[in-house]
Formats: structure tokens, sequence, C-alpha cells
């Protein structure tokens, strides 16, 4: 497994919107796919083949309250024929056309890590994998997406053999004194209480000339992404 993390400072507060069950979900795995009890919002790019690899990227919280498919375009830019990758929107998210995924994404009250979300990017995640026949797996996350990504690697260690993490909180208790002077999110998982679980020791990359946003368009990001897409066996 390989498990690289980029950094920058600072990290953005989190979201709440909702709309209806993954019961009624119109799954097709291109812009539709159920997670948990959620049906959220992706982009598809690419092609599978007969080895594919798939890479999802997941993003941040998102202070500003606008759409979330910031990494839509990065996602593409490393598809091809045997790399599937997905722009997923976390639960109670939306697009720039105003796709929503349903849930409650806590993004005005914080918290916005807890167990039903991540178990909903990594069901999310598991569909995706069995539809496209993946059988090597990365999550690509920024901010609060990389949170989440990090706890689906100790909670569910088989799901994928690659992490990218840009701009972490991993330990949201001291992210969260630093940032407020308290641990106001007591209901959100950190990757920090998982860490043991997860089979590989990490790389820390530090982005120095980048800000927190910046991360995710920095080249060491890139490279790093490109890196973790090569080391497939």
């Amino acid at each position: 497994m390989k498990f690289i993390a980029a950094a920058a400072l600072a990290v953005a507060l989190a979201l709440g919107a909702a709309r209806p069950a993954a019961a009624d979900c119109a799954v097709d795995h291109k812009t539709r796919v159920a997670g948990g009890d959620e049906c959220l919002v992706i982009g598809v790019f690419g092609e599978p083949a007969a080895k594919t690899s798939l890479a999802v990227f997941i993003h941040g919280d998102g202070s500003r309250g606008g759409p979330s498919d910031y990494l839509f375009a990065l996602a593409e830019s490393f598809a091809g024929p045997g790399v599937v990758t997905v722009g997923l929107i976390r639960p109670g998210y939306f697009d720039s056309d105003d796709n929503t995924s349903t849930g409650e994404s806590y993004r005005h009250e914080g918290d916005g890590y807890r167990p039903e979300i991540v178990e909903a990017v990594a069901g999310a995640v598991k569909a995706l994998k069995a539809h496209y026949g993946a059988d090597y797996v990365v999550l690509v996350g920024h901010s609060g997406g990389a949170a989440i990504s990090g706890v689906i690697a100790g909670r569910y260690p088989d799901l994928a053999q690659g992490f990218v993490l840009g701009g972490c909180p991993c330990h949201v208790p001291d992210w969260r004194f630093h940032r407020r002077g308290q641990n106001n999110w007591g209901f959100s998982q950190s990757p920090h209480d998982f860490a043991d679980a997860v089979p590989v020791t990490a790389r820390f990359d530090e982005v120095s000339d980048a800000s927190h946003n910046g991360v995710a368009r920095s080249e060491p990001f890139k490279d790093a992404i490109r890196e973790v897409l090569a080391a497939r066996p």
C-alpha cells in the first residue's frame, strides 16, 4: 500500500443540505452511486480495461458555500484506458450544476467526519470498485476529504491500496484545538485513531509554497498522485 500525505496549514469549515434517500437513487455509476444510506453525485472519466485502476477524488469541507466539484478537472487529467477516475461529491454537498448528494454535510454546523459520512463514502468506493472491476484503488483526498480518506484507510484496510492526502486535518482533536481552543467536533472520526490499522508507513511531503487550498493545485500533489498510480503491481 502506498500512502502519501501532502500538507499546508489551515482548513475550512463544514456544510448542511439534505435530499431524498439512497433507495430512490438513479444509480448508473456515471453520475450517481449509492453509498451507505446515501445517493452520491459523481463524475467519471476514463475507461476500464483488462486490468483497471480506480482513483476516487474526495473534496474538502468548503467554507464559502459554493460547489464542491473543484477536483473533477484534476481527476479527469489522470484518466485514460485502464484508469478510471471519479470525482465524488460528499453527502449534502453539490456540484456546479446544483446536482446534490443526499444526506447531511454539516458544512455550517461542523463535525463533518461522522461515522455515517465515512460509511457513505466507503460504500460508494466499494460499489465503484465492483462496477468497474478495479483491482487497484487509490483515494485522493483534499482537506476534509483527506481526513475521511485517512479514516477509511484504517476502518476499511482492504478497500484501497494507495492514498494521497493533501492538507489533511489528520488529528482532528489537535486541529480543532488549534482552530477553536477546544475539540468542538465530538462526533467526527479522526485518522490518527485508525493509524495502527493501516498496514504501511506514511510519507509526509511538505508543500511549503502553497496555501491550504493551493495544495490541491500544486505540482507535488499531482506528482504524488502519479507516483501512487504508477505503483500498481
